[in-house]
């Protein structure tokens, strides 16, 4: 994605121009799980998509109060 360019040019899904994550964001012990159905990331022949993100990983990125 250039700087130029929108979400929406390059086939991400927005709405008034924001990008938009589903509501299957789960913060479980040490990771944050984001579960998408087919489309909302991959195309529908590789099925939904579960992504697990480690804290460590994301330490200095996410704040959990």
């Amino acid at each position: 994605m250039d700087d130029n360019q929108s979400f929406a040019d390059v086939g991400y899904y927005v709405n008034d121009g924001d990008f938009i994550l589903n509501n299957n964001i789960s913060l479980i012990a040490g990771s944050v799980i984001g579960y998408f159905n087919p489309y909302e990331i991959t195309p529908y022949s590789e099925g939904a998509t579960t992504l697990e993100l480690n804290r460590e990983k994301l330490a200095g990125i996410l704040k959990i109060e």
